[in-house]
């Protein structure tokens, strides 16, 4: 697409493992889901579907799953899959050292999409999610949020992104850098 260019100037992450490194030599894609899991391998291939399963072509998406110190097998999930849900290009980063933030920003150093998405590896997305965030930064948003509603009255609630709500515009605040072009869909 003409005007857009790789956050990294066209170089994968070198922060990135080798398995996202040699993944990061296809096209550019304009959003990129980050996923952080820990101990998701029941609920990962679920999120993962939902995000192939989108509008957008799949090629213009890529997923990454950032393995944060998981005991089970969420690793050996995201990989099994990966070729079945081309051609959305799906990523495995591994970051032992377990935290949310830490995956999140582990995430955020290996992607190449011009927006990201930070979504939990334990929910959905709504097909039509990712085109609505592309849609809405396009128009000169620069953050978003989505609701998340929750499938279960269980004490550990398993959540879906339901159809977005009105995107909630974040106006610039001197002391948080605010790019030219970002959207940050809260999970």
């Amino acid at each position: 697409m003409a005007g857009m260019t790789d956050r990294h100037g066209g170089e994968p992450d070198p922060m990135a493992p080798a398995a996202a490194q040699s993944a990061a030599a296809g096209p550019v894609p304009l959003v990129s889901v980050i996923l952080p899991a820990h101990n998701e391998e029941v609920l990962v291939g679920t999120a993962l579907r939902s995000i192939a399963e989108q509008t957008l072509p799949g090629w213009q998406v890529e997923a990454i799953v950032v393995n944060n110190g998981s005991q089970d097998g969420t690793g050996e999930i995201v990989t099994a899959m990966a070729d079945d849900l081309r051609p959305l290009s799906v990523r495995l980063v591994h970051d032992p050292q377990r935290g949310i933030a830490r995956a999140k920003n582990t995430g955020g150093r290996a992607a190449r999409g011009r927006y990201l998405v930070f979504r939990d590896a334990d929910s959905w997305l709504w097909r039509g999610l990712l085109a609505r965030v592309v849609e809405r930064a396009e128009a000169g948003e620069r953050a978003a949020a989505t609701r998340v509603r929750a499938e279960t009255t269980g004490a550990r609630d398993r959540a879906r992104a339901p159809e977005p709500c009105a995107a909630i515009s974040a106006r610039p605040t001197p002391s948080i850098p605010q790019p030219d072009s970002f959207a940050w869909c809260l999970g």
